[in-house]
């Protein structure tokens, strides 16, 4: 006796098994296929491919920032920030992120990044 798992679609496993049982495509064997999977097999529409969104769903969107090709990001914000704390000193970069809303560069809103880095090379020139 041999045992065998086959995992898939019933139609995926009745085709898996008759390779296994013919695998030459000949012989005499049969292939025991319990009412349940010829019902399902049955009843079962051709599956579909749900579609595709092309939009965010809302809590999605909110957790992703997605970042156009040359706009400034995260690291950019961390490398302004000790060569503002270099130029300044550090209470007026911690001044200066508080108008951010952040105590450090990561708290930084994705939003803010263009007008914080514009910002620092002005200060920085």
């Amino acid at each position: 006796m041999v045992s065998v798992t086959i995992s898939g679609s019933a139609e995926d496993v009745l085709k898996e098994m008759e390779r296994i049982c013919h695998p030459q495509g000949g012989g005499n064997s049969q292939v025991y296929v319990p009412a349940k999977i010829e019902k399902e097999k049955a009843s079962k529409p051709a599956s579909v491919a749900p579609p595709v969104p092309t939009t965010l769903a809302p809590e999605t969107a909110s957790a992703v920032h997605l970042t156009p090709t040359g706009a400034i990001t995260l690291a950019d914000i961390q490398t302004d920030i000790p060569k503002l704390a270099a130029k300044m000193g550090k209470d007026k970069t911690v001044e200066m992120l508080g108008r951010y809303g952040a105590k450090k560069g990561s708290e930084i809103k994705p939003d803010d990044f263009e007008k914080f880095h514009a910002e620092a090379k002005t200060l920085l020139a």
